[in-house]
């Protein structure tokens, strides 16, 4: 019962000290160097991976799809993909 009150509180803290969505958002996009006006954002959300906070955030700019997962708690970019299409 003890470890289940740790990780409820863990949880909270992770919560509370997370990056913003927005800021999420911002790191994204700087780091694909895409303007905001130009993006449109198909999905943003909050993951749980390995105990560790992700946002993953997918994206569209014309026909190329950008996908990152960005560490919640520090802003750090622990994956980034694009791929365009053709179509």
């Amino acid at each position: 019962m003890f470890s289940t009150d740790f990780s409820y509180k863990r949880s909270n803290a992770d919560l509370k000290n997370k990056i913003s969505s927005e800021k999420a958002k911002e790191i994204a996009l700087n780091h694909a160097r895409v303007s905001k006006n130009n993006a449109k954002f198909k999905k943003i959300g909050l993951h749980k991976k390995k105990d560790v906070l992700i946002y993953k955030i997918e994206f569209y700019v014309d026909k190329t799809r950008y996908q990152y997962e960005i560490d919640a708690r520090n802003g750090i970019i622990l994956k980034a993909k694009n791929n365009h299409k053709n179509k």
